[in-house]
């Protein structure tokens, strides 16, 4: 049989779809007969799993998930109930939130409890105390210093780890700038940098020192993150950092050794470069920049190293080269340019540059001009043919007389056999092996002579040490000479004479027998005039007697004579 109040929801439509339409469970409860339940709407039934014949015979202690503890009561108005936990027809808890309000229905004192499932926001609630709980604790067990602050730089949370680094306490903290905590010189650049954080770039990274508790100053690495409202404004930074002070000195250590570094290969006579992978040149020496003819290195960082080959296709296959011979070469002569557009001949050591993993980041090696050493040379094999051509022998010998360098020419020279070679018989010998003087002079006197002014010149002899020809005779010129480590060596050079010598000596002999011929052409010829004189002083004597007897004959009847003749 339906109650009073039953009939009266029935009969108010309006009522009815207030009740039932509504979103929360609703219960009324009758507060004069143990607490049954007079009504509920559709949701308290579907909420609780309850028939409306059944939960109507029910009393709203039923309802909670421990009745013997419940208790409700009315003070001033209000309803208070102790239980926030209720249960459903299959003895299932949930929490609830709700709403309880007391009214008299026909005289009897009534309460309205408005009931809502917060099951799901609960289970919400309690992850995220969990995970606030998570958080707090990750942050609290962090290494890394963690702090927030406004964006007047006033601390609002700060982690253990950030109080035991500037060993203060956490209440100590709280409501201070942290620019308190940062070394003077650095303030005004830590302000610029957090102050730099746009929603754009909301975030910053930067290295700045700290003032420890005990004075002791310390780097530290901040990375810096905006918070904003939902408005776009910043409403607080925060900041995660740790200690880099070791860091840093190793840094320090680094830079000057680097620096070092730098400076040794920049007063290397060699220049020294590298490139990254696409051949550009990523570090190149002061003296390779004097070798290249540059003053800047700006002029040539970045620049691709194959615009300096005299031909740049000489670039690519010499990486071909360097990959061929397992990474390293050495001793490669390459032709450059440059800056003048010269063209220079280096020599090249080469390999591939790693990083710590062993990957190729590149090439790197030294090099040295060797344009004028090549210039040198071509004129030093020009003169070595020249020497070693030479009919004329060449001999270099120290001042004890050992010999360190002889041409051809003096085996030659000597008649020497043909399997006598300078290596076996010459080089490392001594000089007197091979020469001798005409007395007065001696090996001696002719190296004093040298000494005293510079050289010795005069007709010796050479002998071969290895066979029993006689000696052959030489003019021969010794000549005292310093190298460049003011080292004194002695230089032979010498012909052979054997046949001017006998040509000499044929001239002499010609010439003696030419004088004795002379002499006796010179008696000859004296003889011949005594003879010749003799004749004409007879012819005279001749003459002059015909002409008296011509005279006589004419003074004797030539007159008539001549008349018979004509």
């Amino acid at each position: 049989m339906e109650s009073k109040i039953q009939v009266e929801r029935r009969k108010n439509n309006f009522y009815k779809t207030l009740f039932d339409a509504s979103l929360d469970a609703i219960v009324i409860v009758d507060l004069e007969n143990n607490y049954s339940i007079l009504d509920a709407n559709d949701k308290a039934l579907s909420l609780f799993g309850y028939s409306y014949e059944e939960i109507v015979k029910l009393s709203y202690l039923d309802l909670s998930s421990n009745p013997e503890r419940t208790k409700i009561s009315i003070e001033d108005g209000t309803v208070y109930a102790d239980f926030r936990w209720y249960r459903k027809k299959d003895v299932t808890s949930f929490p609830i939130e709700g709403t309880a309000s007391h009214f008299d229905i026909s005289g009897r004192k009534s309460l309205m409890v408005t009931i809502r499932d917060i099951t799901a926001r609960k289970a919400a609630n309690d992850a995220l105390a969990a995970s606030e709980a998570k958080y707090r604790a990750i942050v609290e067990d962090q290494l890394e210093l963690i702090c927030r602050f406004t964006t007047d730089g006033v601390l609002t949370f700060v982690n253990k780890a950030y109080c035991d680094y500037f060993d203060k306490k956490c209440e100590d903290i709280i409501g201070k700038p942290f620019m308190d905590l940062i070394f003077d010189e650095d303030k005004e650049f830590v302000k610029n940098s957090f102050n730099s954080i746009t929603k754009e770039k909301p975030y910053n990274h930067y290295d700045h020192r700290v003032i420890l508790s005990n004075g002791e100053v310390k780097w530290t690495h901040w990375s810096d993150r905006a918070i904003f409202c939902e408005n776009g404004n910043i409403k607080e930074y925060q900041s995660i950092g740790f200690d880099i002070t070791d860091r840093k000195h190793l840094e320090e250590k680094v830079l000057k050794s680097k620096l070092r570094y730098r400076a040794i290969l920049d007063n290397l006579h060699e220049g020294f470069y590298q490139t990254d992978l696409n051949g550009n040149i990523c570090f190149i020496s002061q003296s390779a920049l004097e070798i290249m003819g540059y003053n800047n290195r700006q002029e040539l960082l970045g620049k691709p190293v194959r615009n300096y080959f005299l031909e740049p296709e000489e670039r690519g296959l010499f990486v071909q080269r360097l990959k061929d011979a397992g990474g390293k070469l050495y001793d490669q002569e390459l032709e450059l340019v440059n800056k003048n557009n010269e063209t220079i001949i280096i020599s090249l050591n080469c390999q591939f540059a790693q990083d710590n993993e062993g990957n190729i980041t590149g090439t790197q090696g030294t090099f040295r001009d060797i344009t004028e050493l090549k210039m040198r040379m071509s004129e030093i094999i020009k003169l070595y043919q020249v020497v070693e051509g030479s009919q004329n022998a060449l001999v270099v010998f120290e001042i004890d007389g050992a010999i360190t360098y002889s041409n051809k020419a003096l085996l030659k020279i000597a008649r020497s056999p043909d399997w006598v070679t300078l290596e076996e018989h010459a080089i490392g010998k001594k000089i007197k092996r091979f020469l001798s003087f005409d007395k007065p002079d001696t090996l001696t006197s002719v190296y004093e002579t040298a000494e005293k002014t510079g050289k010795w010149f005069g007709p010796a002899y050479l002998f071969c040490a290895c066979s029993e020809h006689e000696r052959i005779p030489i003019d021969l010129m010794i000549s005292k000479i310093t190298d460049e480590e003011n080292k004194i060596h002695y230089v032979a050079s010498f012909y052979d004479t054997t046949e001017r010598r006998a040509l000499e000596n044929k001239i002499k002999e010609q010439s003696r027998m030419y004088e004795e011929l002379q002499n006796d052409m010179s008696v000859l010829v004296g003889k011949m005039n005594t003879f010749n004189n003799e004749k004409f002083e007879q012819l005279s004597h001749l003459e002059e007697a015909f002409e008296r007897s011509v005279q006589d004959f004419k003074n004797e009847g030539g007159q008539n004579l001549n008349a018979s003749i004509q």
